[in-house]
C-alpha cells in the first residue's frame, strides 16, 4: 500500500476555528491564517507527487510537543482542521467515514528548545478481508 507524509504547521484548537456574533458564524482570523500557511506548505511538499492517495484512507497524526503546543491541549482537538485541509487541497477525496476509516494520534514529549512539530501520514487503507 502506498503512503504519503507531510509536515504541517500546528493547527489552532477546533474551539478557535470559528467565531460567532450577531446571529452569524465565520472562520476566525487565526484559522484562516493557518489554512493559508498550510496550503502553501502542502503545495510545496506535494509538488513532486504524481498521484494522490486512493481511498479509503488510514491517517496518522504524529505530534511532538514544544513551543506552539500547550501541554494541557487535547491531542484530538487538531484532527478536524487537518482532515479539512487535506480535503480542501484535494489530497484526500473526503473526510467522511466512507473515506477515512482509521485515524491514529500519537504524541511525543517536547525536545528542549525545539518548536512543536506535526507529521501527517496517509496510507491507502484496506480493512482485513477486503
Amino acid at each position: 500500500m502506498n503512503t504519503w507524509s507531510f509536515s504541517l504547521p500546528i493547527p489552532p484548537s477546533v474551539n478557535a476555528t470559528h467565531r460567532h456574533g450577531g446571529g452569524r458564524c465565520w472562520l476566525s482570523t487565526e484559522y484562516q491564517d493557518w489554512r493559508m500557511a498550510t496550503r502553501l506548505t502542502l503545495s510545496g511538499q506535494s509538488a513532486g507527487l504524481s498521484d494522490k492517495p486512493v481511498g479509503p484512507y488510514a491517517i496518522w497524526i504524529d505530534i511532538r510537543g514544544g513551543k506552539g503546543w500547550r501541554a494541557n491541549r487535547d491531542m484530538d482537538n487538531c484532527g478536524k482542521a487537518i482532515l479539512d485541509i487535506l480535503q480542501i487541497v484535494g489530497i484526500i477525496e473526503s473526510d467522511s467515514t466512507e473515506w477515512v476509516q482509521r485515524i491514529v494520534f500519537t504524541f511525543a514529549k517536547p525536545i528542549k528548545g525545539q518548536s512543536a512539530a506535526l507529521l501527517v501520514t496517509i496510507e491507502e487503507w484496506r480493512a482485513q478481508g477486503e
